[in-house]
């Protein structure tokens, strides 16, 4: 079995060390990519005819192009029951694990009573240009998601 997968390694190696455990006539080969490699990968070996992964573990984003791209096939595993709605698209992909994102803010600069209580209060000309966003992070993507493309 063939794992493509950007979780970090700890992890990875408790899930396949339990699922070596219920399953050791498998052999499991963990490819770790960073979420952009993994898509890159995954389209360069489809338009080679080649599909040599049989399990994808990737962030929501990554897996939502990719099933758009028709490169996810429909399978409805029997835990899927087990899953909140929110936490799959069913019968594409579940979510195996979460990435907090945390607003953090410099108390020397911005009192706890100016700071925003919403979403949108982040669209107050105050706030320009005093935000720093870690661009490899998909959290705008989400914020698209809930507050939609003309407001986000």
């Amino acid at each position: 079995m063939v794992i493509y997968g950007s979780m970090n390694l700890r992890d990875a190696n408790v899930l396949i060390g339990k699922f070596r455990e219920k399953y050791p006539f498998i052999d499991v080969k963990l490819n770790r990519l960073t979420s952009d490699k993994l898509y890159a990968r995954v389209i360069s070996e489809t338009r080679a005819g080649k599909f040599l992964a049989d399990i994808l573990e990737n962030s929501a984003l990554g897996l939502y192009f990719m099933k758009k791209a028709g490169l996810l096939a429909y399978y409805l595993s029997s835990e899927d029951r087990f899953y909140p709605k929110d936490f799959k698209d069913q019968g594409y992909w579940t979510t195996s694990n979460m990435n907090l994102h945390v607003t953090s803010y410099n108390t020397r600069r911005v009192a706890r009573d100016q700071l925003p209580k919403k979403w949108e209060d982040l669209l107050y000309p105050a706030w320009k240009g005093k935000m720093m966003l870690n661009p490899s992070e998909q959290w705008f993507s989400w914020i698209l998601q809930i507050m939609g493309r003309r407001k986000a």
